[in-house]
């Protein structure tokens, strides 16, 4: 049975607004749990509202783990918190 109206609730999308705050947004390229490309149209549903925004797909990585725990990973997301923090 086809549920459009719980579909709608349930997609951050149906959120955005202008108002919204920075997002950082980070997900693995090899993600079996939720698409890559769910990320990526969030990042774009934010940039017609002209939310700022910065997407990170981690090369190779899955859903969670410690490919996530990288220093370049840790590197953006402090520089993210340093420019929208400030």
């Amino acid at each position: 049975m086809s549920r459009p109206d719980l579909a709608k609730a349930a997609s951050p999308v149906t959120y955005v607004d202008k108002n919204d705050p920075p997002f950082l947004i980070i997900h693995g390229e090899k993600d079996d749990l939720v698409s890559p490309k769910q990320s990526q149209l969030l990042s774009s549903w934010l940039n017609v509202a002209g939310v700022k925004n910065e997407l990170i797909i981690v090369k190779d990585a899955p859903h969670f783990g410690e490919m996530f725990d990288a220093d370049e990973i840790r590197i953006k997301v402090l520089d993210f918190l340093k420019k929208k923090l400030n």
